[in-house]
């Protein structure tokens, strides 16, 4: 990813109001955060305790949903 290919718009006083990447980087940032979302995803459940339960009584609770 080349973000120094980036570039600004700017208002009247040159503050920067907008970013212009290319396709590419704009789609590899999109992979980045899908990643970095199913990971924090990931994380949340892993520190939730587990309640283990069978997979006959798992079938059970998802068909009486």
């Amino acid at each position: 990813m080349n973000l120094n290919s980036q570039q600004f718009i700017t208002d009247m006083q040159g503050n920067k109001l907008s970013v212009v990447l290319s396709i590419e980087t704009y789609q590899q940032l999109l992979d980045i955060l899908e990643e970095y979302e199913a990971i924090q995803s990931y994380d949340l459940a892993k520190s939730q305790p587990d309640e283990i339960i069978s997979f006959s009584q798992a079938i059970r609770e998802i068909e009486t949903q």
